[in-house]
């Protein structure tokens, strides 16, 4: 495999080869870009450290699945025993509990801001270097600042959705600047990524290796995106534009995509030669290894790692899981929103059990029933606490069973409660260890593409063609694509939520989507109640009190106290 973030290291260990070769020091009475961008290799790590930034901040920091997927119907963090008994952060965000000293949302602001930062601090560096004596171009020079400025129409993308407006930069700052409205904030990020899509890269090779750089397609998909939730941003509905976008990236005048016919390429050990990734967080063993931990190691059993023979990097901290389908007495939530592992069909491929089967090849998207390796029963894994020495059984309810209880609340978990997702990075058994944090992380898939255009389809009373696009989707994970269940012509907004529940479980938008339908803050789910039309602020996070102090010009969200 070879990216722009394993060139990265590359460049990194060339420099400190170079530096290891002459320790004497050179002075200078004047310090310059020529003077620092010496070669082309620092030249090349200048640019790609937004990206560095980017792998971090898309694809490991846990503060953005929290506030995407917790805060909604999918994901929780119950007590278990002892665990998480103090009721911290992650589990308030399940009733929609913000205080202003959130250190989430400092976390999320933080990271989008100072990738901004990042990203103007590196044009405005780079802007002063002679490219040419180094062989570049000015296409080259073209293309990156395109890159760059759509990475940062992408951070600014999510803090948007995460807070309304912005303090809106194109350069690096020299003062502070306030808030700027929602609708300055997308019209804003709007033009970025307009702007920059003649200078990107149209991919052009129907499964070419995705190398981790931006290209037309990202672009594409970011406008998709902000055009699709426009009315939830700044109150103008903007789905006929946000079709036209999704059209478009299925049309292929944005790159050369097409869905993966088995799932298990998109998301597994080769990923980076999917048809269907438009862009991706690169991984490799040994070289810059990514798995969002958030999403594998905070939700897998303390003793996962027995699962595949020992497997190294693989155990749990058992914090999170599924919201449940169950309730503790075995009975089924009817509940329109939530019950996840529910919503997935009994014949969906996906349902089965996650096994490893070998030469990268696996099976199954959850962790689930009696932990047992299928291929090496010897494989085990036992709990730790209620059910120290047995098998652990994962199940599809939150209740403390081991004691007689049949509640079903936050307060209810065990060391078993709650199926788990296995998506990102997937594990191979300890005989194929070095197969470990080979898959890339997608970001963005041509599937949304279709989902998006099936959602405003029947926005506009076309219900029968949005199910036709997402039974296209739906086929593949069905053997010999005999969908048992696929969205009827009259499917309504509940089916549409489902599928995009199911499609893109685990993968950061879930709070968008529920926004956007107006279920966020009026939606029930498992124990989580409705907050009621006087709390419709909620669909914005506060500012942390430490972003507040901070800034002299950075202002509360409404509903929220300064």
């Amino acid at each position: 495999m070879k990216n722009i973030f394993k060139i990265m290291l590359e460049v990194g260990s060339a420099l400190l080869t170079i530096t290891a070769c002459n320790v004497e020091p050179e002075f200078h009475s004047e310090v310059s870009p020529d003077t620092f961008f010496d070669s082309k290799e620092a030249v090349l790590q200048r640019f790609y450290r937004p990206f560095t930034h980017a792998r971090w901040t898309f694809a490991q920091d846990a503060s953005y699945f929290y506030a995407q997927e917790l805060s909604a119907d999918t994901f929780c963090n119950p007590v278990r025993g002892g665990q998480n008994a103090a009721r911290d952060e992650d589990y308030k965000i399940h009733y929609h509990e913000y205080p202003v000293s959130f250190a989430m949302s400092h976390q999320c602001y933080i990271s989008r801001m100072a990738g901004v930062a990042r990203c103007w601090a590196t044009l405005n560096d780079l802007s002063e270097v002679k490219l040419s004596q180094f062989g570049f171009t000015e296409e080259d020079w073209n293309n990156w600042k395109a890159q760059i400025n759509t990475m940062a129409g992408l951070y600014y993308l999510q803090g948007l959705d995460l807070y309304g407006g912005l303090p809106l930069y194109s350069e690096p700052a020299i003062e502070e600047k306030p808030r700027s409205s929602a609708s300055d904030t997308f019209y804003f990020i709007e033009k970025l990524f307009w702007d920059s899509m003649p200078y990107l890269e149209k991919k052009t090779e129907l499964g070419g290796e995705e190398r981790g750089d931006i290209r037309q397609g990202m672009a594409a998909v970011g406008l998709m995106r902000l055009y699709l939730n426009a009315e939830s941003y700044i109150g103008v509905p903007m789905y006929d534009k946000a079709a036209k976008v999704a059209q478009d990236i299925l049309n292929g005048v944005y790159g050369t995509y097409a869905l993966d016919e088995d799932w298990t390429v998109t998301f597994g050990f080769e990923n980076d030669r999917s048809k269907e990734i438009i862009w991706s967080i690169p991984s490799e063993r040994a070289q810059l290894e990514t798995d969002a931990y958030y999403l594998y190691g905070r939700n897998m059993p303390h003793r996962m790692s027995y699962y595949f023979g020992g497997l190294t990097a693989s155990a749990g901290e058992n914090i999170m899981c599924l919201t449940p389908s169950l309730d503790g007495f075995g009975v089924p939530y009817t509940t329109k929103l939530g019950r996840p592992f529910a919503k997935f069909n009994d014949a969906d491929l996906r349902k089965k059990p996650y096994n490893y089967l070998g030469n990268g090849k696996y099976e199954g998207m959850f962790v689930y029933g009696e932990l047992v390796n299928p291929s090496h029963p010897e494989w085990k894994v036992t709990g730790k606490y209620e059910y120290s020495g047995q098998v652990l059984n994962v199940v599809d309810y939150i209740a403390c069973k081991s004691e007689g209880g049949t509640e079903s609340s936050m307060e209810t978990g065990e060391e078993n409660s709650g199926v788990r997702l296995v998506k990102f990075s997937p594990r191979p058994n300890i005989n194929d260890v070095g197969m470990l944090f080979n898959p890339d992380i997608p970001l963005a898939r041509l599937s949304e593409a279709y989902y998006t255009l099936a959602e405003c389809k029947l926005r506009e009373g076309n219900a029968s063609e949005a199910a036709d696009l997402i039974n296209h989707v739906r086929k593949r994970y069905f053997e010999g694509g005999n969908d048992p269940d696929p969205c009827p012509s009259n499917m309504d907004k509940w089916r549409m939520l489902d599928e995009w529940m199911i499609e893109f479980l685990g993968e950061c938008r879930r709070r968008t989507d529920l926004i956007r339908w107006g279920q966020f803050t009026e939606g029930e789910w498992w124990d989580h109640k409705p907050d009621g039309a006087n709390k419709a602020y909620l669909a914005r996070f506060p500012f942390s009190s430490e972003d507040i102090d901070a800034s002299e010009n950075l202002e509360q969200n409404e509903g929220y106290t300064k």
